[in-house]
């Protein structure tokens, strides 16, 4: 049984109650996780975690290739990724770290980078 099938197992308050608990600080400091008036908002993390699912890339993996639709929103609890911007006339890279998030709400958006675990 993984990480995944033991937590969705359990009580949806369980459930949300270890998330926040292990992922605390990256949570309470993440901006996606604010309202307007900038302070935390449990509706919003709620609603989150009812659709989260964890996923596990290991260094160098790529998560997002520049081209590819994009449906989902991507939340960095651990580690880093490299966002690389390769445009004709410019070679730009970017590090998102813990608490960061890249992805949409809209559906099939193109994405315009290349994501990769660092």
């Amino acid at each position: 049984m993984n990480e995944d099938e033991l937590l969705n197992a359990l009580p949806r308050s369980i459930k949300y109650d270890i998330f926040l608990f292990r992922y605390n600080n990256t949570i309470r400091s993440s901006q996606f996780f604010r309202n307007s008036l900038n302070l935390f908002d449990q509706t919003i993390y709620y609603s989150f975690c009812k659709y989260y699912q964890t996923e596990i890339y290991l260094e160098n993996d790529s998560i997002i290739t520049s081209g590819q639709k994009m449906n989902d929103i991507y939340l960095i609890l651990d580690g880093e990724v490299e966002v690389i911007q390769n445009e004709s006339w410019l070679m730009e890279t970017q590090k998102l770290r813990p608490g960061d998030y890249f992805g949409g709400l809209l559906q099939n958006k193109i994405q315009s980078q290349d994501l990769k675990a660092m």
